[in-house]
């Protein structure tokens, strides 16, 4: 794999979006389009109905589509697949989502598996075919993939206007329950680094387009970009997007070994960098831009609006920072689990 590769990946992207927009297409169709470009499980292998592509693919294509500000279920899609994978012989070809909010229990009713309860905020739900989400049973949390037309289902949608529904279900047979909870934490580990992925272009688009209008704008005779207050705040935007960075390519290697605490730790502090960095961005982008940031016309409040949305998504910086905290004393305090260090 070369940084060839992967530019031709983001191009394809962009040329995918370019070629919706310019033909008045729906978020809906760049789906359709980046499946025929062969990018829609592009890290899953055939069998699974993806391109079996390197791993290094998927986060290209997230950054770009988050870059773009595109809704697509792409992200929960490709997630549930890479799942699903493994264990089915038979994956569903149809659009899927992945929740991890809710009160889904599995009992046992009359020596058949059955599924109850909701899902809360699940992405494109009304969408999908088919749900991969966390469920309790009497033996610990488990990994269960529903029908989604056995659910009732609430829409409801995220301040940046994407579906995010509340899925219903009342003794559904599922398709597939996955013991253990090795399933459970590959399935939160990989969701909090691919929404940070998303998130990571949505900021960087955010600093394109303030960088852009400081450098255009003038005030008094010189450029905005002149003036130290605002050099400062590009400077911390740039900070807060290369320690994002940072940690998502840290929880890539921890994910790539596989999954368990280590890399459960490593997601859960790339996703509290991601919702610093998206806080800090959409703040100081919308400073700097003033009054027309916000306005329908400009197309900066699309980024940040993601960003915010995003950040209630999955968990929450607070709920990432506590279950990271009760995560560190097993791996020998904070200093060994930064640096991989284990004590004897």
């Amino acid at each position: 794999m070369s940084d060839h590769e992967l530019n031709q990946i983001a191009e394809t992207v962009d040329a995918i979006v370019a070629r919706a927009a310019s033909a008045g297409q729906s978020e809906g169709a760049v789906f359709e389009l980046l499946a025929e470009a062969g990018l829609r499980r592009v890290a899953v292998p055939a069998s699974a109905g993806g391109s079996a592509g390197e791993p290094a693919y998927l986060p290209v294509v997230l950054k770009r589509l988050g870059y773009h500000a595109v809704s697509t279920g792409l992200l929960e899609d490709h997630l549930a697949a890479e799942l699903l994978a493994p264990h089915l012989a038979d994956v569903p070809d149809g659009m899927m989502t992945v929740g991890i909010r809710g009160d889904l229990k599995v009992t046992d009713a009359g020596g058949n598996t059955v599924v109850s309860g909701s899902c809360r905020q699940v992405p494109w739900g009304r969408a999908a075919s088919h749900i991969v989400a966390v469920a309790q049973s009497d033996a610990g949390d488990r990994l269960v993939a529903l029908p989604v037309a056995e659910a009732s289902v609430t829409e409801g949608r995220n301040i940046a206007g994407e579906p995010r529904d509340q899925l219903t279900f009342g003794d559904v047979a599922p398709l597939a329950v996955f013991e253990g909870s090795a399933a459970v934490a590959e399935l939160r580990s990989r969701l909090l680094l691919y929404r940070s992925f998303a998130m990571m272009g949505a900021g960087e688009r955010a600093l394109d387009l303030t960088v852009a209008h400081v450098t255009d704008r003038s005030q008094f005779g010189s450029a905005l970009s002149r003036r130290q207050v605002v050099q400062h705040y590009v400077a911390e935007m740039f900070g807060a997007l290369a320690a994002a960075r940072a940690a998502c390519e840290a929880a890539s290697l921890a994910l790539a070994g596989g999954a368990g605490p280590s890399a459960l730790a490593a997601a859960l502090a790339t996703r509290i960098e991601a919702d610093r960095m998206a806080g800090t961005v959409a703040r100081l982008s919308h400073q700097l831009h003033g009054a027309i940031g916000f306005t329908q016309e400009h197309s900066l409040h699309f980024s940040t609006k993601r960003l915010t949305a995003w950040r209630q998504d999955d968990l929450a910086e607070a709920a990432c920072a506590i279950e990271l905290a009760r995560l560190v004393p097993g791996f020998g305090g904070p200093w060994n689990a930064l640096t991989a260090r284990r004590t004897a």
